[in-house]
């Protein structure tokens, strides 16, 4: 045991520090008895095991468990680690060693930093609020670290020789205990600021004991001068009360009920004894429980209010809260570690024996793990389960958690057929994603000459993980059945070991024709090693090459190689040998000569003169050199070149047939021949006949100077004295076409003209073109003309005024059109009553008269053909006074002298005249008459103004008013 040589075991009782932590997470220990006995602040949320035994009450109790004891991960430091770390909220774990190091690493175990100090560090960190990681070391100093591993603030707490695990109250003071080499140099209870300065200390025989904190706020501490102090938070002195020896290693718990624990040593019936000492809140004894040797632990209370502690009598002992002996658990040494228990009840403690163990509440283990040396440190339980803890060994442990939860789907690898002493990797796949902290996979091989890890991880949130997987070099030719366990369910793979062999060859296709290519496959019976593999290859005949060799990728088990031939006459089987090693492999590959696939004539059926095309097609791309097809006919109606030469790498050549005119219907076979190969098309050769006529357009109007154009056509060339073709009309009022056509020598068309006349109605017309016995028709579509437009203008005028119209045809007729004209209003217009368009022509003008109107009116003009018909309209507009003038403007009165007035219209006045009313501003000085009337046809009418004598010069305004139109004129009347 480190630093503990100075302390003997008749002097007292010399107990174990167990690790330190703090957690905020004080809400999972609801409704568990002896879990704590206060609630503080939540000041260091989120941290699984932020401090020494967990919580301010040093209950040790974890907010998680499920360990299944198996190793997630392992970190080698340069010391002993007999300290508990401290998991922040990040996962984060701190960590203590004998090397002076105070060490952080990921919760995946990924080194992170490490402190170095100048003696040993064997405290366990404490974790403040703001992720402050604080720690002191035999060197003297109390350190403050921030979480990036630099320095924050040291305190020294003079020349120790050991010091205690902090712990941090709910008001964020720092509290440490020290034991100091002399006793003037300061042994007792420091209270720190999260700044570093000292609030307060309380002096001690000698302090190293970490301080636990009641839910009243009193820290209690244990003291090698054998008392336990409980001192309050302002740093006085509350109570002491003597614990029977110096002990140092042991930590006081604060039950739920106030009772505090700790081990120290007691009398009984004048027998000095060890083991568990309960006080009751006052400092008064509650009862002892005796264990077999110094209980060199710190207590835990369970979430039953179970007392769990260790002593070096090999022994973990759980006591009930009454102080009797629930059981007793048996390792292989002494007990200096503290136990964890996890939310589960399950109870987690190291022994001098090299094992970590897991104990039910029932007292019977869960299991055993296996350290390289003694386990003197504390465990630490994470969120995830895991529990953390360090070994003599110079290593840092995680051992398992929740895992092996989610059932295992899936098992494969990658290769599946390796070369001994090739590797190969696992894939295990999960049901559904691993759960908080991973889930740990079993792995099993079946055979010792493959070796796989004894678990795989699957990440947080994953599915799948990979693992390696080793095989023995000097084994061959085996394999082995890899099983992955998780969830109550296997997965399985099988791994083939076998030494490196050829295991085939193949051709693709395995029958070609000369001159084409293949294409060979060599494969391995397992992935080929670095470097590749290669493979010799050979052909047992010219009429199939290979290269000399092929090789196969390192990893590949197969490579491909080309196989190319030559033509042959006739077919050969050639044999593809494959050679590695003392191994040869063969494949067999036919090469078949040339032949005919195909012969066909497109058309398949000519009239005599006309030409066919003829296609052969071969079985196979023609080789070098083309392949030379001979060509023949059977009949002289029908000829062929001699012969066709398809280029090489063609399937397909073409030649034309040539016929001559027959006078019957006659017919030829036409044969192709390429060595012993043949193939025959048979051609029609038939008479020459009328095949079609047609005209275009194929809708006219009737009569217009529209061209239609009719053409006939042959199925083959005229004879000689050419082909007169009869054409008939089915209607020659509508259309005529000549009687005949006549198509010249040789010539397949002839064209005629198509004659239409004028229709009322659309009709339809068949013309019969007839030859050769054979008859064919086409029609046309006639159409009557019609009225496609009309216009007036200008489309308003007064009464009396002129407008031009102008009718306008769908199309130019050859004779002259007439359009019908009429008006809707006799009384206002005037029109022809049709006008003539001129042929060729699309439109002819037309005059529009107007008469004078009483009132505007409008006025339909309408064109019309037959049925066919357009309108336009015109307004013709009533007239209305548009002047009133005198002459002269000014007169003496009652003079000699005539004035006379003009009222003039727009325009002509309509029948019975326009009337007016005239009006005097100042009757005395002139009038006109009442009324005037414009006669009918006449625009204006005259009148006289009479004048009276005046004495002064008067303005007088005449007013001439029809409808609501007024009109003034001044006249000046002077004295």
């Amino acid at each position: 045991m480190k630093g503990r040589s100075a302390f003997s075991v008749l002097g007292g009782l010399l107990l174990a520090l167990a690790a330190l932590g703090q957690t905020g997470r004080y809400q999972v220990d609801d409704g568990r008895e002896g879990a704590r006995a206060f609630r503080p602040a939540d000041f260091q949320s989120g941290s699984a095991w932020p401090k020494m035994h967990r919580n301010l009450a040093n209950t040790g109790v974890a907010g998680s468990g499920g360990s299944n004891g198996v190793m997630r991960w392992d970190a080698t430091v340069e010391g002993e680690v007999y300290f508990s770390p401290a998991i922040a909220s990040d996962g984060t774990v701190y960590v203590g060693s004998e090397d002076g190091n105070l060490y952080s690493f990921s919760a995946s175990g990924v080194f992170k930093w490490k402190y170095q100090t100048n003696n040993i560090v064997e405290s366990t960190p404490a974790i403040g609020l703001d992720g402050t990681v604080y720690f002191a070391s035999d060197d003297g100093s109390f350190y403050a670290l921030n979480p990036s591993g630099t320095l924050k603030w040291t305190y020294s707490l003079g020349s120790t020789q050991n010091t205690s695990s902090a712990t941090i109250g709910s008001d964020g003071t720092i509290y440490v205990g020290a034991l100091n080499s002399s006793v003037s140099a300061g042994n007792g209870l420091y209270a720190l600021t999260s700044s570093g300065t000292l609030k307060w200390s309380y002096a001690t025989g000698g302090s190293l004991s970490s301080p636990a904190i009641g839910s009243d706020g009193t820290i209690y501490i244990g003291s090698v001068d054998g008392y336990l102090y409980a001192v309050n938070s302002n740093g006085t002195l509350k109570w002491k009360s003597p614990t029977g020896g110096p002990f140092q290693y042991t930590s006081p718990a604060v039950a739920s009920d106030g009772t505090i624990y700790i081990g120290g040593s007691y009398m009984a019936n004048g027998a000095a004894l060890t083991g568990l000492l309960a006080f009751k809140s006052d400092g008064s004894a509650k009862w002892a429980f005796p264990t077999g040797d110094v209980a060199d632990s710190s207590p835990a209370i369970g979430p039953d209010g179970t007392i769990y502690i260790g002593s070096i009598d090999d022994y973990l002992y759980a006591v009930n809260p009454d102080g009797s002996k629930k059981w007793a658990f048996p390792t292989g040494n002494s007990i200096n570690s503290a136990p964890a228990v996890a939310a589960d009840g399950v109870v987690y403690i190291g022994s001098m024996d090299n094992y970590v163990y897991a104990i039910k509440p029932d007292g019977t283990q869960q299991w055993k793990f296996k350290t390289g040396s003694l386990v003197e440190g504390s465990p630490a339980i994470g969120w995830d389960g895991v529990v953390y803890i360090g070994s003599d060994d110079f290593n840092f442990y995680a051992i398992g958690t929740e895992v092996n939860t989610i059932a295992a789907t899936g098992l494969s690898l990658s290769p599946n057929s390796v070369t001994p002493g090739n590797g190969s990797t696992g894939t295990i796949t999960l049901a559904s994603a691993a759960p908080a902290g991973g889930d740990v996979v079993l792995l099993l091989s079946g055979n010792s000459a493959v070796t796989v890890p004894p678990f795989v991880l699957v990440a947080s949130g994953a599915t799948t993980a990979t693992f390696p997987v080793t095989t023995n070099p000097t084994a061959t030719n085996y394999s082995a059945i890899i099983t992955a366990t998780s969830g109550g369910a296997n997965a399985t793979a099988t791994l083939s070991v076998h030494s490196l062999a050829l295991s085939g060859v193949s051709v693709s296709p395995t029958t070609v024709l000369g001159g084409s290519s293949a294409i060979g496959t060599v494969t391995l019976n397992i992935p080929a090693p670095a470097g590749g593999v290669a493979v010799s290859l050979s052909s047992s005949s010219g009429a199939a090459s290979v290269p000399s060799s092929v090789t196969v990728a390192a990893g590949a088990t197969t490579a491909t190689f080309a196989v190319t031939t030559t033509s042959v006459a006739s077919a050969a089987t050639v044999t593809i040998s494959a050679n590695q090693g003392s191994t040869t492999v063969t494949t067999t590959l036919t090469v078949e000569p040339f032949a005919l696939g195909g012969l066909a004539l497109n058309p398949t059926s000519v009239a005599g003169g006309l030409t066919s095309t003829g296609t052969v097609t071969l079985d196979g791309p023609a080789p070098t050199g083309g392949a030379s097809v001979t060509l023949s006919s059977n009949s002289a109606i029908a000829t062929v070149p001699a012969k066709l030469v398809i280029p090489a790498g063609s399937t397909t050549g073409t030649f034309s047939v040539t016929t001559s005119v027959v006078k019957s219907a006659s017919q030829a076979t036409i044969s192709a021949t390429l060595g012993s190969s043949s193939q025959t098309a048979v051609l029609k050769v038939g008479p020459t006949a009328v095949a079609s006529v047609s005209v275009s357009p194929q809708s006219v109007i009737g009569g217009s100077t529209e061209v239609v154009n009719g053409t006939v056509t042959l199925n083959g060339p005229a004879p000689a004295a050419g082909a007169v073709v009869t054409l008939v009309s089915s209607k020659a009022t509508a259309a005529t076409v000549p009687a005949s056509v006549k198509i010249a020598k040789g010539a397949l068309t002839a064209t005629f003209a198509v004659t239409t006349k004028t229709v009322t109605a659309v009709t339809s017309v068949s013309f019969k073109a007839t030859y050769g016995g054979t008859s064919v028709t086409a029609s046309l579509s006639v159409n009557p003309v019609q009225v496609s437009g009309i216009s007036i203008s200008p489309s308003s005028v007064l009464g009396g005024a002129a407008a031009a119209g102008t009718v306008t045809i769908s199309a130019p007729m050859r004779a002259a059109t007439v359009v019908k004209l009429t008006t809707s209003s006799v009384s206002a217009t005037t029109i022809p009553a049709s006008v003539s368009i001129p042929a060729k022509a699309t439109s002819a003008n037309f005059k529009v008269t107007t008469k004078a109107v009483a009132a505007t009116t409008s006025a339909t003009i309408t064109g019309s053909i037959g049925a066919s018909n357009q309108q336009a309209k015109i307004t013709v507009q009533a007239p209305v006074l548009s002047s009133l003038t005198v002459n002269p403007t000014t007169v003496q009165g009652k003079s000699t002298k005539v004035v006379t007035g003009t009222v003039k219209l727009t325009g002509p006045a309509p029948t019975g005249g326009f009337k007016i009313t005239l009006g005097s501003s100042a009757p005395t000085a002139a009038t006109a008459p009442a009324t005037m009337t414009v006669a009918a046809g006449q625009s204006s009418v005259n009148f006289t103004v009479k004048h009276s004598k005046v004495t002064n010069s008067i303005s007088v305004t005449l007013t001439a008013t029809q409808g609501q139109t007024s009109k003034t004129a001044t006249l000046t009347v002077t004295p």
